[in-house]
């Protein structure tokens, strides 16, 4: 932490306060002091420099410790500082509360100086998220604009548009501040863009620092969609290139790809069967993408044509070709498969939803057959029938290369199985499909086996197993392959349900109260409704291995709500849940406040559906004060902080797993490593106590 002799003169953050555009500058200029007066009142000092060092990996600044405090002050205009992983802060747009029409001005006024000075000052600051419809947005867009041109330190922006900031041409003020921003890598634009932003986008392009673009968008007007086609082909640093809508808008897409030598990922959503020939047209001859996505074809689109997939043969630099939702159907996949037998460059494909067929299918595993070289292969949703699934569980038994071969749903007949003298135990965990009871008796007699030391014999790929299965199924069988993965599995994700719900949320429970491996779980097809979420929360609250837990269901009933507040009332080991939705408000919405308000090792509380923030509030700010928790005790464990804040939350989750996780990531060392780190920080500890 920075000491008060490296404060920042008061007269110098005055004076940038003056400098924000404003009616009366000695009004403002006592705003200011009245606002950093009543921070000081809170435990926050704006004159504390930022103690982020450049390239550090964890942030070393006070500013992580004090989110809370900068919280409330920022949603007046709907933005949040979050911490992405340890000390590595975010600025982010968040909905709008409803109070946002009732606050001051001077909230308001503070809340966008306070965003200026963050932006301007502050190096721990990774990541930008601005909405076009934000306050500060639409109110005071060059002031954001010279806070992000003077910032050296944010490696990623991502701008939502909005009608209103393109009628403003706030947008435009805010992309001519990007190529000024000496630390951006990766640029988001979600929404259309407009004429008026072109010339920022390929300044910025032209700058030759960013390395990755995404455009939801690609603009509609021929001049326009010419500048940036320009910009992206003369652009040496840029190597990810994804446009979701309007690709067929790209009028130099084919240049681009035949001359450009830095572009290493592309990426195109819907793309007609047309275009995509084209593309693969003109990477036959490309050396430097790696990574191809085409997806989502136009409804009653034409089949991809066969031609140009046989001039795609003769690349020899994609590694990895996902084609999601294409009309490639069986003479496309028949083609890839001829093409497979013969590549040694790929290393995954997908062909999801792609209508490949049984003829398809069975073309692409005699390819498997002679393959060596492809690791990973994807055929969900391709209409295929059991007799391949057998083909490729006997083709993956012996292409020691392939690691996942993933089917899909499949309609197993109940009896249908492979002859006894057939080895599951090496396919095991390599193959996934929704399999009948034989397959999953296979996978519980593979996770039971055991090495002559007692140890699990299975491969490293079942430790982390996706369990899907038909819906005819016994619960015999679930029971079986769930008891057999709590000895071995270290993630799991189980992507069916079960007639029998009692019974299945007692077999996961079983699972969960015994294992000593599990870190993670991740429940899919399973509403809030049945019993299955509550026996599963009731299972967490005796389980000690558990670092993670996602479900599909909701958080919305008392009886989804109960469970979890006495889970997290004991359980020092989970810290990150997520839930498809929250709806919890009033007197429940407090009780479950309450229930939580002891835990301090939950960090992560994330929704599929983002929910109210003025409802969500109180919950934000639990998980603020313990996301602040986690950094102090993370520098501390580091050596970076010796306070009695930071020492305090370091002696609270020595020995949780929150901790060892957050020092995993920031240092990218081992396990073994992090407990050695925090073992040391422990003794260095005692030795001052």
């Amino acid at each position: 932490m920075a000491d008060l002799s490296s404060s920042i003169p008061e007269s110098e953050i005055v004076d940038f306060a003056q400098e924000q555009p404003c009616l009366d500058a000695e009004v403002q200029s006592s705003a200011v002091q009245k606002f950093m007066t009543s921070l000081k009142a809170r435990g926050v000092d704006l004159l504390m420099p930022c103690d982020q060092t450049v390239n550090a990996s964890v942030s070393g600044c006070w500013i992580a410790s004090q989110v809370a405090v900068l919280n409330s002050v920022l949603e007046s205009i709907s933005l949040e500082l979050r911490e992405s992983s340890t000390g590595a802060l975010s600025l982010i747009n968040v909905a709008p509360s409803d109070m946002g029409d009732c606050r001051p001005d001077s909230a308001l006024s503070d809340a966008a100086f306070l965003t200026s000075w963050i932006l301007n000052r502050h190096r721990c600051l990774r990541t930008v998220n601005l909405d076009g419809e934000a306050d500060l947005f639409e109110c005071a867009p060059s002031a954001v604009a010279n806070a992000l041109a003077s910032n050296q330190s944010v490696t990623e922006v991502r701008l939502c548009l909005s009608r209103s900031a393109i009628r403003t041409k706030a947008f435009s003020v805010l992309v001519g501040a990007l190529p000024h921003m000496g630390g951006l890598k990766r640029l988001e634009l979600v929404g259309q863009v407009e004429s008026s932003a072109v010339t920022g986008i390929c300044s910025t392009l032209k700058a030759g620092r960013l390395t990755s673009l995404l455009i939801e968008r690609f603009p509609e007007n021929k001049k326009a969609a010419a500048k940036i086609s320009r910009a992206l082909l003369a652009s040496a640093s840029l190597t990810s290139l994804i446009i979701s809508r309007g690709a067929t808008n790209l009028p130099r897409l084919v240049p681009l790809l035949k001359t450009n030598t830095a572009l290493r990922t592309l990426s195109l959503t819907v793309v007609s069967g047309e275009l995509v020939g084209e593309v693969l047209s003109c990477l036959a001859h490309n050396t430097a993408i790696e990574e191809l996505c085409l997806s989502d074809a136009p409804l009653e689109d034409y089949p991809v044509p066969t031609a140009p997939i046989y001039e795609f043969a003769a690349n020899r630099s994609v590694k990895v070709l996902r084609f999601r939702n294409i009309e490639l159907r069986e003479a496309g996949a028949m083609a890839f498969a001829e093409l497979l037998r013969d590549n040694t460059t790929l290393e995954e494909v997908e062909f999801s939803g792609c209508h490949v067929g049984d003829f398809g299918a069975n073309a692409l595993a005699d390819a498997m057959a002679v393959n060596s070289t492809l690791s990973a292969l994807c055929l969900e949703h391709s209409q295929i029938s059991e007799q391949v699934v057998e083909r490729f569980l006997r083709v993956t038994s012996h292409n020691k290369s392939l690691e996942k071969v993933n089917l899909g749903i499949v309609a197993l007949p109940e009896d249908w199985a492979l002859p006894a003298d057939f080895d599951f135990s090496r396919v095991c965990g390599r193959l996934e499909v929704t399999w009948n009871g034989w397959g999953l008796e296979q996978i519980a007699k593979c996770l039971s086996r055991q090495t002559p030391d007692g140890q699990p014999e299975g491969n490293e790929k079942m430790k982390r197993l996706r369990l899907c299965w038909t819906r005819r199924v016994l619960m015999d069988s679930i029971h079986r392959v769930l008891d057999a993965a709590s000895v071995f599995v270290v993630e799991l994700t189980i992507g069916s349900e079960h007639s029998d719900e009692k019974g299945f949320g007692e077999a996961i429970s079983a699972l969960l109260i015994s294992t000593r491996f599990l870190k993670k779980l991740v429940i899919k097809e399973v509403t809030h409704k049945g019993p299955v979420i509550p026996a599963v929360l009731g299972a967490l609250a005796q389980n000690h291995t558990v670092c993670s837990a996602q479900f599909s269901g909701s958080l919305r009933t008392a009886q989804v709500v109960k469970p979890l507040i006495a889970l997290l009332k004991v359980n020092k080991t989970l810290h990150s849940i997520a839930f498809r939705a929250f709806f919890l408000d009033g007197k429940p919405l407090a009780r479950f406040v309450k229930g939580i308000q002891g835990n301090e090792v939950l960090t992560d509380l994330s929704f599929q559906y983002e929910p109210d923030r003025e409802s969500m509030r109180p919950v934000w700010e639990i998980l603020w004060r313990n996301r602040g928790l986690l950094t102090r005790a993370v520098n501390f464990a580091l050596g970076r902080e010796n306070g009695i804040e930071s020492t305090e939350a370091f002696h609270k989750l020595a020995g949780r797993a929150s901790l060892l996780d957050a020092l995993t990531e920031a240092t990218g060392k081992t396990v073994a490593d992090c407990e050695q780190i925090v073992s040391h920080a422990l003794g260095q500890l005692q030795k001052t106590l």
